[in-house]
């Protein structure tokens, strides 16, 4: 946040010593606009955004009125105009397309797929992510194809086609890890939730739900309303499958997961890596933990009870016993 703030700080020294028609100048509105909307100041996000669209539309800068209206069009959507929101994404997908950026292309394409999620439109919503994914494709933007697969698995789960939608969410996941993007990791490990959640998996879908929670605290956001409307579907569905006890310890072992541990969670892997065996103590012979074993011990080091940990391993009380007992 303190680089955000200073960049705004910057923008505004710039944007005053600059003349009205200076190309530069229509850059700088938008882009600190979109630095405003960022920092959750809409207000100022909108004058700065109008007056970037203004100054572009007179000098036909249409690169620069593409832009404009990308970032316009969110302010407008998520303060209920949702016709002009539309409108201007629309708009701006064109422009881009006109002045031969790519990127402008992939990200309006990703907007308008977002917009139609949130309208629950699933097939308008998984036309406009399949384009952005095949631009990105041909273009090697491989950042944005790991939201273009995100988009498409929301839009399949909309559709009840899990088995699409989990191996989708899976896919982007892996890309949002290498690409140490915390947004894109915290939005597929929640969607992989909702997933898990439909395919009636509940104990497993309430701890990934809460460690969707804790990573959206530590970033620190908060999920867009449409979104948030399907994480609480989610977790009140499989609230209701569940024991109380068992729907407890679940998200509290969800939320005690760090980034890291979350996303292997979610992907099914090692919360850490197998240890090499000591051969110097008794019973040396045995060889490395096993899987399962190598989660039990994670959890009793954090010290959860057996119950708690039967819960977040959807696995019976007495497997835990068994398994402190050999390990």
């Amino acid at each position: 946040m303190r680089h955000l703030t200073e960049g705004r700080r910057i923008l505004t020294a710039l944007l005053d010593k600059l003349d009205e028609p200076a190309a530069v100048r229509r850059r700088a509105l938008w882009v600190a606009g979109y630095l405003a909307q960022f920092h959750g100041d809409i207000p100022a996000a909108r004058a700065l955004l109008e007056a970037a669209l203004s100054a572009a539309r007179t000098a036909g800068d249409i690169g620069a009125e593409a832009w404009a209206s990308s970032f316009l069009g969110w302010d407008l959507y998520y303060f209920g105009d949702t016709k002009a929101g539309d409108a201007l994404a629309q708009t701006a997908l064109k422009l881009h397309r006109e002045s031969g950026d790519q990127v402008g292309v992939v990200y309006a394409l990703a907007q308008i797929g977002f917009t139609r999620l949130c309208a629950g439109e699933a097939l308008a919503a998984a036309d406009a992510w399949g384009e952005c994914a095949r631009v990105c494709e041909s273009s090697g933007n491989v950042w944005f194809h790991a939201y273009a697969q995100w988009g498409l698995g929301v839009a399949a789960l909309l559709r009840a086609d899990y088995d699409s939608a989990a191996g989708l969410e899976c896919a982007a996941l892996r890309t949002m890890r290498h690409m140490d993007d915390p947004m894109g990791v915290v939005l597929s490990v929640d969607a992989l939730a909702w997933v898990t959640a439909a395919q009636k998996k509940a104990a497993q879908a309430v701890t990934l739900l809460g460690a969707a929670e804790g990573v959206w605290a530590a970033i620190p956001a908060t999920p867009a309303p449409p979104l948030r409307e399907h994480h609480d579907a989610a977790l009140a569905a499989a609230r209701e499958a569940v024991p109380e006890a068992t729907y407890q310890a679940a998200l509290a072992a969800g939320k005690a997961l760090n980034q890291t541990e979350a996303i292997a969670f979610a992907l099914g892997e090692s919360p850490r890596p197998t240890p090499a065996p000591d051969r110097t103590q008794a019973g040396a012979s045995r060889g490395p933990l096993t899987r399962r074993e190598q989660d039990v011990a994670v959890l009793v080091a954090r010290g959860m009870s057996n119950g708690q940990i039967a819960a977040a391993l959807v696995i019976s009380a007495r497997t835990v016993e068994n398994t402190c007992s050999t390990s």
